[in-house]
């Protein structure tokens, strides 16, 4: 189980943001950034590909 130091999910955020207007098609995730677990990963992973059809469907 990941042991998060305090600021990470600020730092997670922010890493995500830059990563967003560098990249728009590339996406963090995984337990090294939001919860651990296969049921948070997997839950992530349905998020990110949601996310990343929007993203497709907005480029059109």
């Amino acid at each position: 189980m990941p042991q998060y130091q305090v600021g990470h999910e600020a730092r997670t955020q922010a890493a995500k943001e830059d990563l967003k207007k560098a990249f728009p098609m590339v996406q963090l995730i995984g337990s090294s950034f939001e919860g651990g677990g296969m049921p948070a990963c997997a839950q992530q992973g349905q998020a990110a590909a949601l996310e990343a059809i929007k993203r497709f469907q907005s480029k059109k």
